[in-house]
């Protein structure tokens, strides 16, 4: 399944928390992280009204769109990351420790949901996959400004692993197929998410996107779920080998479309709820107890009028208060201690350092 990671201290997901390339926020990148952290709470809250058209369309959509963008973000606000054992300290209490800590506390619940304690750091567990995916990509971050074609490098690497049956270990599929991503990412400069808020690329992104949805009403029941997913390869999708390639430029294609067009949308000003997006970290990690809890004591939505198009509305409006209120700052104050831990005595003083001291030390 999807997942994003981010952090009050950087805009991952969702997402995790980024190294920024400046102390001060930029409420364009916090308005993006809150949209996308509310379309992976949407996106898994639908995942058992998947029998309707409709929903399966804006599914795939949806789910086409807000890893990629999560992911590209991410990239962005990686760029600054060379190394320093203040990032190396953040990159461990961010990513590697919640992924820990996050693991142990997905596989109680599954004692309840699965009827048996399941936990192994190998095998991300539904969300978690996103944050060992950033502690690699993070740390190949100083690897993409010495390769001359960064991005071709990073297409070649995921094209690659299309074409083989990727190992689920830390779901390696993920981390290899959605590198071009994070690549396109560091390559960014904030004066190429002004380029695209050129009226002719807003408006043929709008129409580009409703093509898209029109497109995966059609012919979406054809289209497995874990093209989207970006997690398997040729053997373990149910296609031909002459199939993979083609399609998988597809996907890659209709994410470009769609994550140019929310970006270029995106609103630059700072709204009082843009704060939320700087704790998108919370609503990601945590969202998902509620969400398999309620696949549980739900029967995964058994009742009948959850699959109509009042119920689909229903369960979204619910999915997206969900990730507003664990956005909030009670909320973030309660779970900061194993969401965000800062664990002083397990790092040196040099570590502990302020950036600008760390850099002239």
């Amino acid at each position: 399944m999807s997942a994003p990671a981010l952090s009050t201290t950087a805009p991952e997901a969702p997402p995790a928390n980024p190294s920024p390339s400046t102390t001060r926020k930029d409420p364009y990148f916090s308005n993006a992280k809150l949209t996308l952290i509310v379309m992976v709470a949407c996106g898994h809250a639908w995942a058992p009204l998947m029998d309707s058209d409709a929903v399966r369309a804006v599914y795939l959509v949806l789910y086409d769109l807000h890893m990629p963008a999560f992911i590209l973000i991410s990239g962005y606000l990686s760029r600054s990351f060379t190394g320093r054992p203040d990032q190396l300290r953040r990159l461990l209490t961010g990513v590697a420790l919640p992924y820990v800590t996050f693991s142990l506390a997905y596989g109680a619940m599954r004692i309840y949901t699965e009827g048996q304690f399941d936990w192994n750091l190998l095998y991300p567990f539904y969300l978690l996959w996103f944050l060992p995916a950033l502690f690699f990509w993070r740390l190949t971050s100083q690897i993409w400004k010495v390769v001359r074609w960064p991005v071709v490098v990073a297409f070649a690497i995921s094209f690659a692993a299309s074409l083989t049956a990727l190992s689920p270990v830390l779901d390696l599929g993920r981390i290899l197929q959605f590198l071009p991503f994070f690549v396109i990412g560091t390559q960014l400069r904030r004066e190429h998410f002004e380029m695209l808020r050129r009226p002719w690329i807003r408006w043929s992104g709008l129409a580009g996107t409703a093509g898209l949805v029109v497109v995966a009403y059609l012919f979406g029941a054809d289209l497995s779920p874990e093209w989207v997913y970006y997690n398997q390869g040729f053997g373990q999708l149910e296609t031909s080998m002459g199939w993979i390639l083609p399609i998988r430029v597809g996907t890659f294609l209709a994410a470009g479309i769609l994550v140019v067009t929310l970006l270029a949308w995106m609103p630059k000003r700072e709204f009082r709820f843009s704060a939320l997006g700087e704790r998108t970290i919370y609503a990601y990690l945590l969202h998902g107890f509620v969400i398999k809890i309620a696949d549980e004591g739900l029967d995964a939505y058994r009742f009948e009028w959850l699959h109509t198009p009042a119920g689909a509305v229903l369960v979204t409006l619910l999915a997206t208060s969900l990730a507003l209120l664990l956005m909030t700052a009670p909320v973030s104050k309660l779970f900061r201690w194993v969401v965000e831990p800062r664990m002083p005595w397990l790092f040196t003083a040099q570590s502990r350092r302020r950036p600008q001291e760390t850099a002239t030390a």
